[in-house]
């Protein structure tokens, strides 16, 4: 269970770290252009994400976290988002094809939103808590997207014959 803040950001880079993976092995996979601008756009958002919880996390560096929290910590990240990370993806059929990888993906997004929206919750800190509610617009934003590109795809495929 997280308890503070600082338990938050370390959570959160976990989540973002998983994100961050997955994004990337999708790209491998994924063959289509327009699909992979989306997943491109949203893996450089996260990156920028891990930096901005990394960078306040290092104002939390007296609030030393044990190794074995730490690890804790890092194992509760990959509970949230993408869980069982890349082989779940593929028993899920993420990788099936650009549709599923996009469904799966808004599914993502829509976790991490509550998620970061919770630590917001959770947080004390003004400026965390702001970064928190932010990113988490971010997250919507990245399914927004998702969501159009789905939708195309409805639209390319109606269209042909």
């Amino acid at each position: 269970m997280i308890t503070n803040e600082r338990e938050a950001l370390a959570v959160a880079c976990a989540m973002e770290e998983r994100a961050i993976e997955i994004y990337q092995r999708s790209l491998l996979i994924i063959k289509e252009k327009k699909i992979q601008d989306v997943l491109k756009s949203s893996l450089e958002d996260e990156k920028e994400h891990l930096q901005q919880f990394r960078g306040f996390e290092e104002e939390y560096e007296d609030q030393d976290i044990s190794f074995e929290k730490k690890m804790m910590l890092d194992s509760y990240g990959g509970t949230f988002l993408f869980q069982g990370g890349l082989t779940q993806a593929q028993r899920k059929g993420a990788f099936s094809s650009a549709e599923a990888m996009i469904d799966y993906a808004i599914q993502e997004e829509e976790k991490a939103y509550e998620k970061y929206q919770e630590f917001a919750a959770l947080s004390k800190n003004e400026k965390v808590k702001k970064m928190f509610l932010t990113i988490s617009q971010e997250e919507k934003m990245h399914q927004k997207q998702l969501k159009e590109q789905q939708k195309k795809i409805g639209e390319e495929k109606k269209e042909r014959p």
